[in-house]
């Protein structure tokens, strides 16, 4: 007689770190708030487990957050990741991301996004007033106009693949910072691991450090 096959859930926000991670994302500039509580649950479960994340650098303000992301991908040539709290960290992220894109500086800008459940029905639902009057008609459209590519995450099983989208197309020339907003509902939803769609491209590779690029290169790409 067959075994029935074993499940294996995890939430959101465990496909979300090991996305992270298979990315190669190496810091997590932030500025956290309610909408990120499932993230920094698993958190500290996988650092109670000992095993590795990107490492979280607490920020002040999402400006500072925003320009330590954009100068490492400057110094280094690899995109980093930056999380910001709904829609006010997003317009406090406004004039970096203005920056970035004028830059050519590649990065990944996720917010979190109010619940969209009122009374409990599902987990992460609304829990505070803040949840009621943080949503604003059109959180994206903060930033759209310097963004390469925006989406809002609607499911954990499209947690990996969107993720390492967001990195390539950060990374695709002209190179340039993406947003991704982050329902909390989605966060906490439980999915077996053997649904969650892994990515099959590879990683995009960094671009090359100041000290390597031609000016023919730089002045092709709109810079001086």
């Amino acid at each position: 007689m067959d075994k029935a096959p074993q499940v294996r859930l995890h939430s959101t926000s465990h496909y979300f770190l090991e996305g992270l991670n298979d990315i190669g994302v190496e810091y997590l500039f932030s500025n956290f708030g309610t909408d990120h509580a499932p993230l920094i649950e698993e958190m500290a479960r996988w650092k109670k487990d000992g095993r590795r994340y990107p490492k979280v650098l607490n920020c002040p303000h999402e400006n500072t957050a925003m320009h330590m992301a954009a100068g490492f991908a400057m110094a280094t040539g690899r995109g980093q990741a930056v999380m910001v709290h709904v829609d006010a960290g997003t317009a406090n992220s406004a004039m970096a991301m203005h920056n970035a894109r004028r830059g050519r500086l590649p990065l990944v800008l996720m917010a979190g996004k109010a619940p969209y459940t009122v009374r409990g029905e599902l987990p992460g639902s609304r829990d505070n007033y803040v949840h009621f009057i943080q949503e604003p008609f059109d959180q994206s459209g903060i930033v759209r106009p310097y963004a390469k590519w925006e989406w809002t995450l609607p499911s954990g099983v499209m947690t990996k693949e969107t993720l390492r989208r967001a990195h390539t197309v950060a990374h695709s020339d002209p190179m340039g910072p993406v947003y991704l907003m982050l329902p909390r509902e989605t966060l906490t939803q439980t999915w077996d691991s053997r649904r969650s769609a892994t990515a099959r491209c590879p990683p995009a590779p960094p671009m090359p450090p100041p000290s390597r690029r031609s000016r023919t290169s730089c002045c092709r790409r709109g810079t001086p």
